[in-house]
């Protein structure tokens, strides 16, 4: 979840897979590995493909090419992807 406007610099907590149920963000300024096809995290709000970071001592740090984060940019909201009935 992004606390602040232009945070750049996440604490891995750890990974999202496929088919689990959701994990929960401690706090702001962390963040989850989430891989294709997971839910997204409780109390996450913003996805950055992993083109656009680089790992560094436990951290994930967003690229500046990647422009700034935006909530529920990336993320495929249930459903999404069929009509209604």
């Amino acid at each position: 979840m992004l606390d602040q406007v232009g945070e750049r610099r996440f604490a891995v907590q750890g990974t999202q897979k496929a088919g689990e149920a959701p994990r929960h963000l401690k706090e702001g300024g962390h963040c989850l590995e989430v891989m294709t096809g997971a839910v997204l995290p409780l109390g996450a709000d913003c996805i950055a493909p992993v083109e656009d970071i680089r790992l560094e001592d436990g951290f994930a740090v967003l690229e500046e090419r990647a422009g700034a984060p935006a909530a529920y940019r990336y993320v495929h909201r249930a459903g999404g992807d069929c009509g209604a009935g």
